[in-house]
């Protein structure tokens, strides 16, 4: 199998592990509603539009409509404001109700049952960017089909697109605008620890102990971008030269790889406390680690981070800094 391909199907293996968290009842996580309450102002009337998707597709559709079934983006939509009829059914909701009240969560997501779809009589469809064509051309026998760039990692171009296709352009640039304050406040955290030039070592476990790949998961796009933290060369030339995201470091190279501050990602989670394995606990390499002697391993929710959405933002950034502190007590 290509790497890319397996990378595809780990994150894809995870994102499952998460939605079957989100039916889990105990232990669920505080609330994160800290995103700006905006509001849909688009008037009731019919506007229809002509928009250039980003292939480069002409779409018409009436750029006012409330019938939108979601197939991708949906945390990004209600931030917005828009409440689709549909969106989905991996989506995260806990800990965001008012924000998803109204919506249903699509029954089936792999990718998507047409005769589901066709049940909500929707004027418009969004899709994920990298949805195949025929797929993207079954569902434009329904509705009008936009795809939104969910590959992205620039709250401008994904939310700034967003607000190209709804006319609502100043709901676009507050919600920038507040992923840059979000950002920027996190990074006087990272001022005030002290902690702004120490390596970072992201682990997982799976069939060994090895490091999550840097382009599948968003908590190394804001570990390493955003937050401008440093990974070790070592790690650096694991990523390139290993032939899938599986491939575990030997027990007695994994000291090699520990920097100044260890975090561990745990992959299910899924919405509950995260934690270290037990089967990770006994692991020889992972015991000669001086993080894990002296107790200060940070641990994060890997689950958290399957989506890039503004709206999960403050608590991704939360969970990160929240490891950090763990991982630098004394």
């Amino acid at each position: 199998m290509k790497k890319h391909g397996v990378i595809f199907l780990l994150v894809l293996c995870v994102a499952f592990m998460s939605f079957l968290g989100a039916c889990k009842t105990e232990d669920k996580k505080e609330n994160y509603e800290t995103v700006p309450i905006l509001e849909d102002v688009r008037p009731e009337e019919e506007k229809m539009n002509t928009f250039t998707d980003l292939n480069g597709n002409e779409v018409t559709y009436n750029m006012n409509t409330r019938r939108i079934v979601a197939l991708s983006g949906a945390g990004d939509l209600v931030a917005f404001g828009i409440r689709p009829l549909a969106v989905s059914g991996s989506t995260t909701t806990s800990g965001y109700e008012s924000f998803f009240k109204g919506v249903d969560l699509l029954d089936y997501n792999t990718p998507f049952n047409a005769e589901e779809i066709l049940s909500y009589k929707p004027e418009l469809i969004l899709v994920y960017q990298n949805m195949e064509q025929d797929n993207i051309d079954k569902l434009t026998k329904i509705a009008p089909v936009i795809p939104l760039y969910r590959e992205s990692f620039d709250f401008e171009v994904r939310l700034g697109y967003i607000g190209e296709i709804f006319g609502l352009e100043e709901n676009a640039e507050t919600l920038i605008e507040y992923a840059e304050q979000v950002k920027e406040a996190q990074l006087a955290k990272i001022e005030g620890m002290g902690i702004k030039d120490k390596t970072v070592s992201i682990f997982y476990y799976a069939q060994g102990v090895s490091i999550p790949p840097t382009d599948s998961w968003y908590f190394n796009k804001i570990i390493y971008d955003y937050l401008g933290m440093k990974r070790l060369p070592i790690a650096e030339e694991f990523l390139e030269n290993a032939d899938n995201p599986f491939t575990p470091i030997s027990n007695e190279s994994l000291r090699n790889y520990e920097g100044d501050i260890v975090i561990y990602a745990d992959l299910s989670a899924a919405g509950l406390e995260p934690e270290i394995p037990e089967i990770l606990q006994t692991n020889p390499g992972w015991k000669t680690l001086t993080a894990v002697r002296e107790n200060r391993v940070g641990v994060i929710d890997a689950t958290l981070y399957t989506e890039k959405d503004v709206l999960y933002l403050q608590a991704q950034y939360d969970g990160i800094i929240k490891a950090f502190e763990k991982a630098t007590a004394k």
